[in-house]
């Protein structure tokens, strides 16, 4: 509508303007007077109208400069959050593959380590359980054996989940003949009978204990709960010198294998090596970040070592 009385404005002011002339040639100069005021007025009006009109046109151009400055900013700012992310995702992948190369290279020779040990300590005619995959690697039993190789005495493991390291610490438990033994608890109770028979069939079954702890809600100190082996029936085995974390199974909870150093520190000797297995995994790195930040039972762990795809932890006693 007003676009329209703008259009006709104009011409109107324009028509009255010249009635305003013809009518003072007739000598009515006082109406000829008012017409032409008419005439000025509505050319005026126009005017104003269009210049109104041209300024809002004006403001909004500028307002859809300033939205377009804003997002051009806004999309600025994402592209480099963006190249950020992707710059740190980058160096992790980087990082991931150097580890796995260090892995790879290392293989071999642990490898050829571990069979040099299994035919010293297993009947070569009894099966082994696997190794990788959810059962420990062969860098992460040797950092255990090396452990109770270096001890002058007795050693007592713990493992958090059953398999092939219980297997193969108790067999070089028995050939050391220094006394010490495998505790082992186990979730699965098939898992726990089958890791049984290993043991039964390499005659190193007084060297370990399996033990049935099925997962249930533990308290923590902090007062949470969370799904974890049930410690019911694992004896009073005295001070525990290495300490295997490689169960339960994380899809059961997050950080599902946290509540191994909380429940287990008042168990743990002065200097005892703990290892984490699976930390090239971000639960399990989170684990070990937060138990180097805590104490528990005046026991705090140290030293952190990749070893693999394993984390290695000393237990420091304070006071």
């Amino acid at each position: 509508m007003l676009h329209r009385l703008l259009r006709l404005a104009l011409p109107v002011a324009a028509g009255i303007a010249l009635l305003a002339a013809v009518t003072a040639e007739f000598g009515f100069a006082r109406e000829a007077a008012g017409l032409g005021l008419l005439a000025l007025a509505i050319a005026l009006a126009a005017g104003h109208l269009r210049l109104d009109k041209l300024e809002r046109r004006m403001a909004a151009v500028a307002r859809q400069g300033r939205q377009r400055g804003a997002e051009q900013e806004r999309l600025a700012a994402l592209l480099d959050r963006n190249r950020d992310v992707v710059r740190r995702q980058g160096e992790r992948v980087r990082r991931e593959i150097q580890g796995v190369r260090r892995h790879l290279d290392q293989l071999p020779s642990d490898t050829a380590y571990l069979q040099r040990l299994v035919a010293q300590t297993a009947d070569p005619s009894a099966p082994l359980p696997a190794l990788g995959g959810w059962a420990a690697t062969a860098r992460s039993i040797l950092s255990i054996v090396d452990e109770i190789q270096k001890a002058p005495g007795p050693v007592t493991v713990l493992d958090c989940g059953s398999g092939s390291s219980t297997v193969l610490d108790a067999l070089l438990l028995k050939q050391r003949g220094a006394g010490g033994r495998v505790y082992a608890l186990e979730a699965d109770p098939g898992f726990a009978e089958e890791t049984r028979g290993y043991l039964r069939a390499h005659g190193a079954d007084e060297h370990a204990v399996v033990i049935d702890a099925p997962l249930t809600d533990v308290t923590l100190p902090d007062g949470s709960t969370a799904p974890w082996y049930d410690l019911a029936q694992l004896p009073d085995v005295g001070e525990i010198d290495v300490l295997f974390v490689d169960g339960p199974i994380g899809t059961i909870a997050e950080l599902a294998r946290y509540p191994a150093f909380p429940l287990l520190a008042d168990r743990l000797a002065d200097g005892a090596l703990v290892v984490v297995d699976d930390t090239n995994r971000p639960d399990e790195k989170e684990i070990v970040r937060r138990w180097l930040t805590e104490e528990y039972a005046g026991r705090r762990l140290t030293q952190p070592r990749n070893h693999g795809r394993a984390t290695l932890l000393r237990v420091v006693r304070e006071g």
